[in-house]
């Protein structure tokens, strides 16, 4: 990931359903809005779930890269997420023609309350948490974008401040 006033621009679309809750969310899109990066609070801009498609097409088209930043919310990314995708990646657009977002970037940065031991064969949850990622990466193959390895931070339900710190400087550094 890197800053817009470089040659690549990333834009960050923010899925938080309960954002002024979240700790690590509030970290990492407050650094990364102060490193340059264009972020958008989703559930700000659509508390009605009435996405202005032309808005996010646009946005999208502008960009080199989109980050999709959520929490991992009962295996999938929040609903706000898969209404975007839903109602933003049309048929003539992202795909069936016209393909306006291929070769473009499209990484998740995700964060997960569970520790990583959970998410495994051997662990609670069964399977590792890129297997819960693997739809989002057919969504970006099939609109022709570049999936790039998602950014998972596992443990972050009361995790220090200290350890939200470093890894806020990981994913601002990506």
């Amino acid at each position: 990931m890197e800053s817009h006033t470089s040659a690549v621009k990333s834009v960050i679309n923010l899925f938080h359903p309960r954002f002024d809750e979240s700790v690590v969310g509030r970290a990492w899109a407050d650094a990364a809005t102060s490193a340059g990066f264009e972020v958008r609070n989703l559930y700000n801009l659509y508390p009605d779930f009435q996405i202005d498609v032309a808005e996010e097409q646009r946005t999208a088209e502008a960009a080199d890269a989109i980050v999709f930043q959520h929490p991992l919310h009962w295996y999938g990314a929040p609903p706000l997420m898969k209404k975007w995708v839903d109602d933003v990646l049309t048929y003539g657009w992202a795909y069936g023609g016209s393909n306006r977002l291929a070769g473009k970037r499209w990484m998740q940065a995700v964060s997960i309350g569970g520790a990583a031991s959970e998410y495994n064969t051997e662990g609670s949850r069964g399977y590792s948490a890129e297997t819960f990622l693997i739809p989002w990466s057919r969504v970006a193959a099939f609109c022709g974008m570049e999936w790039e390895n998602p950014f998972i931070w596992h443990g972050s339900d009361g995790a220090s401040t200290e350890a939200c710190q470093a890894y806020v400087d990981r994913l601002t550094a990506r």
